[in-house]
């Protein structure tokens, strides 16, 4: 038995997760990024429940470089 021999190993996983995002230019070098967004997993509920994988996600950054004209 080896140690991949496993149904969390051979059952198949499927994500989608739509976000919507925003992004500011502070200055013509910096910008400013804010997404949400949901993530949705399908899976065997032997592997996990719904309540475990599903979840709201959220991402704050900044970006650097030449923005603008």
């Amino acid at each position: 038995m080896g140690l991949f021999n496993n149904v969390i190993y051979n059952e198949p996983v499927m994500s989608i997760a739509p976000d919507i995002g925003l992004g500011i230019n502070l200055l013509n070098w910096w910008r400013m990024h804010i997404d949400v967004g949901y993530r949705l997993l399908g899976a065997d509920t032997r592997i996990m429940s719904a309540a475990d994988a599903d979840s709201f996600t959220f991402s704050f950054g900044f970006a650097f470089g030449k923005f603008g004209n």
